[in-house]
């Protein structure tokens, strides 16, 4: 198990302000999606591409500005099924599931409300066909 990434959020509207902040860091943006009507940035640093973050606008009342992070595991339904069997309360959060983001992962609510996702690592197939879809998604000539 490692650190798959930091996900962070921002209130609707202020997305790409927020991943402007972050690419002065020297992060970029090699995805983006749209969930449940709000739109995310996925970024990575250009010098360890290991380094992860995930922003999301949040138009909840109870706003924090770090939303989960996300352990990276080998086989998603054996980690739960692993917790379930360790007594680990997961709450009404149901079997992993393949997510937009191409990740297969649940997430539980871990002390004070933060959440707590295992995802179950991409192959490395996954992650090339993923990043190069992401990058050169709407450019023309490819």
């Amino acid at each position: 198990m490692r650190l798959g990434h930091i996900a962070l959020a921002c209130r609707v509207g202020e997305l790409d302000k927020t991943a402007a902040y972050y690419e002065k860091l020297g992060f970029e943006i090699y995805k983006t999606t749209v969930l449940n009507g709000l739109k995310g940035h996925f970024m990575e640093h250009v010098t360890d591409r290991s380094c992860k973050l995930d922003i999301r606008e949040n138009d909840s009342a109870s706003f924090s500005p770090v939303h989960h992070f996300c352990l990276l595991v080998d086989d998603a339904a054996k980690a739960y099924d692993d917790l379930v069997k360790n007594a680990v309360d997961v709450g009404d959060v149901g079997p992993p599931m393949r997510m937009p983001s191409g990740r297969t992962h649940f997430t539980l609510s871990g002390p004070y409300g933060l959440g707590i996702q295992f995802g179950q690592e991409m192959g490395m197939d996954e992650y090339v066909s993923d990043y190069v879809k992401a990058k050169t998604d709407g450019k023309s000539g490819t």
